[in-house]
């Protein structure tokens, strides 16, 4: 199962425990996995090299290398 379907999972999951969906579609292993998947996704470090580093600053300037700025840069330009 890869990420995003993971958190496609736990997002329907959420909707359906506060009442937004019918019926729950996923049992509770299907969950579980969703969420170990995600859970380890979380857990990872981030690093992040300073070729990574110099291309946002050329991109968006000094004020925006922050860790999110830098992922998104980064996932967009893969």
């Amino acid at each position: 199962m890869e990420l995003k379907t993971a958190i496609e999972i736990l997002e329907y999951h959420q909707e359906w425990r506060v009442g937004k969906r019918g019926y729950m579609r996923y049992n509770p292993n299907t969950l579980t996995k969703a969420l170990d998947i995600v859970l380890e996704e979380v857990k990872q470090p981030k690093s992040y090299s300073m070729d990574d580093i110099v291309k946002c600053i050329e991109h968006w300037g000094l004020c925006k290398v922050e860790a999110p700025y830098i992922e998104t840069f980064l996932n967009k330009n893969k």
